[in-house]
Parts: structure tokens; C-alpha cells; sequence
């Protein structure tokens, strides 16, 4: 059975989106669409597309209402779109759940179309993505893409996974997956698809399973992005002293990125929802509250806090 295509929102030039998420995600997703439609430019159109697998109704219209005559949000279930032992062998973890791997599946769910920018869904945008969707990548190139700081930082100080595990020839060269400038073209041509699929059930243990994955597949066939565009916000929290250890370039080129972030990246465990101390977690705030979710994600944010400090007196 061939896969349903996503066809395209509107007719002619448009800036397409893609997300995928849980239930566990999707409000922190609306918050990051929320910050793409303050910065849409008025004459440009939007096409928003979220992969899931079974959000409930009310999350999908309370998301839909945001959409705009330029910008449309449209929510694609691909557990009824792709076969089910597609979705059975993309790894799952409690940190990492199906859906991270669904763009995957990005390729052969947007046949036809040029390029498609995926976005994780921890994510702030602070420029009209249009500018990035309009970045010109080569027919070699399968990604535009931003150097991962935190890997530059962990390779500083001789860790070898990324060349013991992952055989990553240049793993200097390690990119940071979630936000992707996908050349849908290229992918296709080159069978891309099929060998992320395949690459993910023989290699096991992986750190990051869907970035690493990405990283193995497609090494020497990336547009490296000006950074940014995916600005780890969580270097200085995990790595404070990433000025002692990253070459003087990198830590210019990274500072340089954190002053001025395009796109600001809630990377790893330490997310602002979860304290709003952190630094550069205001931005995040600043989205949430003129949004639809900020009662939703401060209820959420004083629950989870009071149930630790609980758990500590217990």
C-alpha cells in the first residue's frame, strides 16, 4: 500500500512546516507555534503539519483555532498513514518516544515537495522562519543544519563514543537535529528514508537515538547554518565551564549565538517549564503567556515543583 501524501496547504510558494509530537508535548508545541506566527511576515504563507499518533480532539482544535488566512495548522495521525511495523521498529525510550523518529518519515510522507523544515517542539522562534526555509542547500546536501556545542564540548575532553559507536569519521562534524532544513530531493533520491530505518534496527544503545541515527546516515552531506538558528540554550546549565574547555572560536561563535538566538533550543532535561529561573527560560515565558496554554503550563509548572519538594520531605 503506498503511503498517503501530505498535500500542500496552499497553491504555490509557502514555508512548510512540520512538528511531530506526544501528548506530553503538545502544549510546549503550541507554544513554539505561537512564537512562528509573531514572527510570520503578513505576505508570506505558512503551512504548519503535525505528525502524532493519537492526540485527543480537544488538544487538536484548540491548537487548530491559532491558524491564521496565512498560516495553517494541519495535524496528521501516522500511525493510520504508514504501515504498523514502521511505527513498531522506530526506537522508543522514556526520554526519546516514537514520535522524535518520526521524521523519519518525513520523505515519504511529503513526496513531491521540495523541502520541509522540521522543528522539535521545545523550541522558541525569535525570526520569521521564512528567511531559514529559504536557505539554498545543494543537490549533495540533505540537510541545513547547526554544529551540536554540547558534543564540540564532550569531544574536547577525549570522549570516543561518537567515533567508537557511531564510526562518525569527523565527529567534530556532528549536527544538531532539531531544527532541519530537510532537501525532500535529495532524500528521496538517495533512498534515505530506507536507510535511517535500517541503520536504527542494527545499531542498539544509543545515546540519541534519532540524532545519532541522522548523524551516521548522513555524514558529509550537510549545509552547516549559521548558529543562530538552533542556540542550545542548555550549555552554560550542563557545561558551565564550556569556555575553559571549547576552542576560543567556538566559544565566540556559540556567545555570539546565545546573545542574539533566531531560534532558541530547550535542549536536554533542564526544560523552562520546569523553572523558570534558568537563564533564558523568559523567552519561553513570554511565548506561553500570550498564548493559549499559559494557564495549562504554569498550573503544570506549580504541580510538578510542589509534588518534588513533597517527595523530598517524605
Amino acid at each position: 500500500m503506498d503511503t498517503p501524501q501530505i498535500k500542500a496547504a496552499y497553491k504555490g510558494n509557502q514555508v512548510t512546516v512540520c512538528f511531530a509530537t506526544d501528548a506530553k508535548y503538545a502544549a510546549y508545541m503550541g507554544v513554539a507555534i505561537h512564537s512562528i506566527i509573531c514572527h510570520a511576515t503578513e505576505g508570506k504563507r505558512y503551512d504548519i503539519c503535525v505528525l502524532h499518533a493519537g492526540l485527543t480532539r480537544a488538544r487538536v482544535r484548540q491548537i487548530e483555532r491559532m491558524s491564521q488566512e496565512n498560516i495553517s495548522i494541519r495535524f496528521f495521525r501516522v500511525d493510520e498513514m504508514v504501515q504498523p511495523e514502521e511505527i513498531e521498529r522506530l526506537h522508543a525510550t522514556p526520554r526519546f518516544p516514537k514520535e522524535a523518529c518520526f521524521r523519519f518519515l518525513i520523505p515519504q510522507l511529503f513526496r513531491g515537495r521540495r523541502k520541509v523544515l522540521y522543528m522539535d517542539c521545545d523550541v522558541v522562534v525569535l525570526r520569521d522562519i521564512a528567511t531559514l526555509y529559504e536557505t539554498r542547500l545543494t543537490a549533495n546536501q540533505y540537510f541545513g543544519a547547526v554544529h551540536d556545542t554540547l558534543v564540540l564540548y564532550w569531544l574536547h575532553q577525549a570522549n570516543d563514543y561518537f567515533k567508537r559507536k557511531l564510526l562518525l569519521a569527523k565527529p567534530e562534524n556532528y549536527f544538531q537535529s532539531g531544527i532541519l532544513l530537510m532537501n525532500l530531493s535529495a532524500l528521496e533520491r538517495d533512498g534515505i528514508a530506507s536507510k535511517l530505518k535500517l541503520a536504527m534496527q542494527q545499531t542498539k544503545d544509543l545515546r540519541f537515538p534519532d540524532q545519532d541515527i541522522l548523524n551516521m546516515v548522513c555524514a558529509g552531506h550537510v549545509r552547516y547554518l549559521d548558529g543562530r538558528w538552533n542556540v542550545e540554550y542548555h550549555v552554560p546549565l550542563w557545561a558551565p565551564n564550556y569556555g575553559e574547555v571549547l576552542t576560543q572560536k567556538e566559544v565566540t561563535e556559540y556567545e555570539k549565538s546565545y546573545e542574539d538566538p533566531w531560534i532558541l533550543h530547550f535542549c536536554g532535561g533542564k526544560k523552562p517549564w520546569t523553572n523558570p529561573s534558568y537563564p533564558l527560560s523568559e523567552l519561553f515565558w513570554k511565548y506561553a503567556r500570550q498564548s493559549p496554554f499559559y494557564e495549562e503550563l504554569l498550573y503544570h509548572n506549580i504541580w510538578l515543583n510542589t509534588r518534588r519538594e513533597l517527595k523530598a520531605l517524605l
